[in-house]
This record gives structure tokens, C-alpha cells and sequence, in this order.
């Protein structure tokens, strides 16, 4: 597993990519005991990329693991767990927020159930106790069949996964959040890449502002990102995810160093 600091907006596009590193999930099973390299998340310093754990939702199939997973969610989870209207975001909600309790529960030797996990005001979930948000921290995004976790110790990240083949109507959503130079580099792709590619740029922006905590959900956030030039002081590493085929991600954490 190799990684790189990209200081972002400091080099112009086609250098970027070059430098982008890649970094590959872990595939894990909640019913199972964490990978190796996850059990030592804890002691990641910050010059360490975060880990990432990969869950597939066809464990779900099995319902007795199902039964077992939606007892982990508090009664908050349960009702927004109930609300969805779709068995597949369902299941993909189980799965994020019951892997995380997991996750945290074997890293922090403390019961699932117990743990208290609530949202920021941009939905991003936090570790809390006695009101007090906690260190590690971690990010969750799904798409398709597959829920990615990421956790650092000590640094902030944010991680998104995209279906490939998911409909992506990429020039008017170009124009609104990518910058002149990737906007360049996308129109310079043949027409049949160009779909995937601004996937990736997507995940890679989304990865960036739950990181920062913005989410998605203010405009402001996505222009002041678009517009953001070398000056900016605010520094992340990023990667390229390497997913399964059909899928894409990216993830990315503040740079301390």
C-alpha cells in the first residue's frame, strides 16, 4: 500500500493525476474479526493514510445476520432506518451504521449497542460521549452493493464510492463544481470516458468536503471549492480508491505534516 501528499490547486491538472495516489479497501465481514491492518488503526500517527474497510450488502441476504446487525442501531437509527422507502438503501443504511458500531466496538472494546454516534449539522456521524465529539474519526458512504468505512485516529476524512454504470448527466454538473482545469481535462477525453471520469471527480470532491465537514447540501460550500485556487490554506492528502469493477471512490483526510 503505497501513498502521497497532493497539495491541492498547487500544480496544474495533468500533474495532479500523476501524483494522486492509489489505495486499496479491505474487504471485511462484520461478523468476522477485523483485518490485521485494521485492528491497528489506533496507532496510525499522522503520516499514515486511513484504512478502509469494504462491506458487500449480499451478507445481508442471509436474515438472521440482518435480524443481528438492526439490533446495533439506537432508536434514532431504527426510526431513519424505518423511513427509507427502498430494501436496498435500507439494507445499505444497516450495513453503514451497524459495520461502524462494529468497527468502533472492536477497536475501542466497548458494546455496540452503547456506543453514541450522532450527526453534525451536515449530517457527517461523530463519535460522541458525555457531548463531547471523540476522536477516531471516521466517514461512511455506499453505492450499489458496497458500504466503505474510513478511519483515521487522529486526522478528519471523508470517503465516497460511485456505481460506474449509474446515469450521470455530467455536463451541467460539470459546469457547477469542477474547476476550468478539470473541466479541460474532462472535454479532452473521447466522449465514452468522459461519464466515468467525472464520476471519479465527483467522488474525489465529495470525499474533500465530508472531510471538511461541509457535505453537500450547501451551494456555497460547492462554489468556494470550484473557485478555490493555490492560495487556499487549507490542505488534504487524497486517493483514488481501487474498486471492484464498476465502481469508483476516492478519500481524503487533512494534512497535518
Amino acid at each position: 500500500m503505497t501513498w502521497g501528499v497532493v497539495y491541492l490547486r498547487r500544480a496544474p491538472l495533468e500533474c495532479l493525476e500523476h501524483l494522486v495516489k492509489k489505495l486499496q479497501p479491505l474487504p471485511w465481514d462484520p461478523r468476522a474479526v477485523l483485518p490485521s491492518e485494521a485492528r491497528a488503526a489506533l496507532s496510525l500517527d499522522h503520516h499514515d493514510p486511513p484504512i478502509v474497510l469494504q462491506i458487500n450488502r449480499q451478507i445481508l441476504n442471509d436474515h438472521d445476520y440482518q435480524r443481528l446487525f438492526n439490533e446495533h442501531l439506537s432508536a434514532e437509527e431504527q426510526l431513519h432506518h424505518g423511513a427509507f422507502r427502498r430494501q436496498e438503501d435500507r439494507q445499505r443504511f444497516l450495513l453503514g451504521r451497524a459495520g461502524l458500531r462494529i468497527l468502533l466496538a472492536q477497536l475501542l472494546d466497548l458494546d455496540p449497542q452503547k456506543l453514541l454516534i450522532q450527526c453534525t449539522s451536515h449530517g457527517k456521524p461523530v463519535f460522541v460521549v458525555d457531548s463531547i465529539e471523540l476522536p477516531p474519526h471516521f466517514n461512511i458512504s455506499h453505492a450499489g452493493d458496497l458500504v466503505l468505512l474510513a478511519l483515521h485516529p487522529s486526522l478528519a476524512v471523508g470517503v465516497d464510492v460511485e456505481r460506474l454504470n449509474r446515469s450521470c448527466h455530467w455536463e451541467r454538473l460539470a459546469q457547477r463544481v469542477l474547476s476550468a482545469a478539470e473541466l479541460a481535462a474532462l472535454q479532452e477525453l473521447p466522449p465514452q470516458q468522459r461519464s466515468a471520469k467525472m464520476l471519479l471527480y465527483w467522488c474525489r470532491l465529495e470525499a474533500e468536503l465530508k472531510c471538511l465537514g461541509h457535505g453537500l447540501a450547501g451551494l456555497e460550500a460547492l462554489e468556494a471549492r470550484r473557485l478555490r485556487q493555490g492560495a487556499s490554506n487549507r490542505v488534504l492528502r487524497q486517493w483514488d480508491l481501487t474498486m471492484e469493477a464498476g465502481y469508483c471512490g476516492a478519500l481524503a483526510c487533512l494534512d497535518l505534516s
